[in-house]
């Protein structure tokens, strides 16, 4: 399991806010550059006290500028998965487990052969249980039902 580490932010941040979804810098008076790192995660580039390069999460920085710290147990989440779309509006808070439950690339449901009706079937496992959440006539349907199930259980919207 990846360990996500914490990252304190540089000393000498307050000089940096965000205009138009952008970090900008008041120093400089030039919009940060983002690029994105072999994950495909936007960061930004800083030197720290002692001149060495440091990468921060871009997501992860503007969070932190907007909204404050970022608890601990929690990661910041892009909600349309574009790593390097970091609108306010596009991130939330959640925890590890859960971002990587969202984060995997499921299907939600099997097709059965014998259904010509809703051969889309889709079950979800749930705090170690199996759960039936019906046939659906598209993989679409199943695919909504089983991530609406998720969500509503876990309570993030």
């Amino acid at each position: 399991m990846k360990q996500h580490i914490r990252v304190d932010f540089p000393v000498g941040l307050p000089m940096y806010s965000v205009k138009s979804n952008k970090i900008w810098n008041a120093k400089t008076k030039k919009y940060v550059g983002v690029k994105p790192n072999q994950y495909g995660y936007g960061q930004v580039a800083f030197l720290n006290r002692h001149k060495k390069v440091v990468n921060i999460a871009a997501h992860r920085l503007m969070y932190y500028l907007l909204k404050g710290d970022i608890p601990d147990g929690l990661v910041v989440d892009h909600i349309n998965g574009n790593r390097m779309d970091n609108r306010i509006d596009n991130l939330r808070l959640l925890t590890i487990h859960d971002n990587g439950q969202l984060g995997k690339k499921i299907k939600g449901y099997k097709i059965n052969k014998l259904s010509k009706v809703h051969p889309y079937e889709c079950k979800r496992g749930y705090n170690k249980k199996k759960y039936y959440l019906g046939s659906f006539g598209t993989p679409c349907g199943a695919y909504m039902q089983y991530m609406t199930f998720f969500l509503n259980n876990k309570g993030v919207v």
